[in-house]
């Protein structure tokens, strides 16, 4: 079966064709265009601002002119991370897609569904002539996955409508109406260098689970790049070793499956030694939660020189901040049960000529909490030598009482589900939601969308049947008349 075969067949026509388009965070020509070429074949009005978020207008149908504009949103980038055997270029090839009927992949990528399904869904209503609905505004923002910087960027004043549906939800039957804020940083810890010596090895850490910083850090997950500060600070306290190159991770707001350092070894049977032994220790602390990880210690490959290393001083250093970067949980809300309040992830580590480099995304409902965490970095790297660069902050999005976006939506919902209520909840993972509700006091949110499985991952999947479902229950709210 084709993903073509699919029900609703516009949906998944535009699902395809969206595939097609390398759209990683910062790759905004083609998407940019694609939507703007749609907008000129349907003959709808579009404006596209600078930072390249996409605005098209579409007016209300007969007999809907005089209710609220509805704006329908989401956003054009995609998470891109491939499993080690696949060969692609994300910069400038789209994915490969599948199906089984039930459920829809990518061949050895993550999907795209976040949040290709957004943009999918609304371009399958701009395009219909049948579908009664207010006006619609539809919004495709830019650069989402790496700190909501489209939205952050877009002038609010530019929307006539005044209820907001953001389709970057992956649950069906869950009705977010509130969010935590964050903030991206970036740490530099300088290197020293000297003349290489030892015998090189590579250890590497894959296969780890991963996933949303913000949908999975509550599972108990393991961080890749703060697994290897913990094998690498168990050796170092056996033997000597200097590091010579440390990486891991690809996006900071996904948690890392794997990670890797080159270093080298001056008594290379007692380094083996003691990575054997920890592998034992990992393993049946490891083994429910990550039961496919992989573990392994290898002599540099021939043909790869190594001609520097870090100095001692360098080597303990970055292990130290490895070792105690916080990560993960910060803080349980104590009002509602299973809700992150605060977290933090190292999504990304690598080594450049003069530093090491890690970014984290860091996320929490309470603002002070926010800042305390800011803190604690801001501390660890100034005392190791290094510096800390906060970027891309956004505000909570605050819960609001009086949301008749949500009446509306919660009322369809249990007419359509045989009388069931959906969830209605906060959320720890960062929403665009919050940045707009924060640009303009009066406009009502909600946000929703298909079930979606392991999003960030290369074993991301969107189910069909959810899809479908949605898809009606987004007709039936546009079909909705106050």
């Amino acid at each position: 079966m084709t993903v073509a075969q699919l029900e609703p067949r516009r949906v998944w026509y535009y699902f395809e064709q969206l595939s097609k388009i390398p759209r990683g965070s910062g790759n905004r020509k083609l998407i940019g265009e694609f939507c703007i070429e749609k907008a000129k074949e349907l003959g709808l009005e579009w404006e596209q601002d600078k930072s390249g978020n996409v605005l098209i207008r579409k007016p209300a149908t007969e007999g809907y002119e005089d209710m609220p504009g509805i704006i329908l949103q989401g956003h054009m980038d995609m998470v891109c991370v491939k499993i080690d055997r696949k060969q692609i270029d994300f910069n400038k090839e789209g994915i490969t897609i599948c199906t089984d009927g039930e459920k829809v992949w990518a061949d050895g990528t993550t999907l795209g569904a976040d949040d290709g399904i957004a943009m999918a869904y609304v371009f399958a209503v701009l395009e219909s002539d049948d579908i009664a609905h207010p006006m619609i505004e539809a919004l495709f923002t830019v650069d989402e996955e790496i700190g909501l910087l489209g939205a952050t960027d877009f002038d609010v004043s530019r929307l006539k409508g005044t209820r907001l549906i953001n389709i970057d939800s992956e649950e069906e039957g869950v009705l977010t109406v509130s969010c935590a804020g964050g903030a991206r940083a970036i740490c530099h810890l300088p290197i020293k260098k000297e003349p290489v010596k030892g015998e090189s090895l590579s250890l590497r850490i894959s296969n780890l689970q991963g996933g949303h910083s913000g949908v999975e850090i509550g599972k108990n997950r393991t961080n890749a790049i703060i697994l290897l500060g913990r094998i690498l600070n168990y050796i170092q306290n056996k033997c000597e070793i200097r590091l010579v190159t440390l990486d891991g991770g690809v996006k900071e707001n996904a948690i890392a499956a794997h990670a890797s350092a080159i270093f080298q070894a001056f008594d290379i049977e007692k380094v083996k030694a003691a990575f054997e032994t920890y592998t034992k220790i990992l393993q049946k602390e490891l083994k429910n939660t990550e039961p496919m990880m992989q573990l392994s210690l290898d002599n540099v490959r021939e043909g790869k020189t190594v001609e520097e290393m870090f100095s001692e001083n360098t080597t303990r250093l970055a292990i130290f901040m490895l070792y105690h970067f916080p990560n993960g949980i910060q803080k349980m809300n104590p009002q509602l049960e299973g809700l992150v309040q605060t977290s933090l992830n190292v999504g990304i580590l690598s080594t450049e000529e003069k530093y090491i480099e890690t970014w984290h995304s860091l996320r929490s409902s309470v603002a002070s909490e926010k800042e305390e965490l800011k803190e604690r970095i801001s501390s660890l790297m100034q005392m190791l030598g290094g510096n800390v660069k906060f970027l891309a902050e956004y505000p909570a999005w605050e819960y609001k009482n009086d949301s008749r976006l949500r009446e509306i939506c919660v009322q369809i919902y249990k007419k359509l589900y045989d009388g069931q209520e959906p969830e209605v909840v906060a959320i720890h993972a960062g929403l665009e939601c919050g940045i707009f509700a924060g640009k303009r006091e009066n406009l009502d949110c909600i946000s929703f969308g298909p079930n979606l499985k392991d999003v960030h991952t290369a074993k991301e999947t969107a189910d069909v049947a959810s899809v479908a479902r949605v898809w009606n229950y987004l007709l039936e709210i546009l079909r909705y008349h106050d």
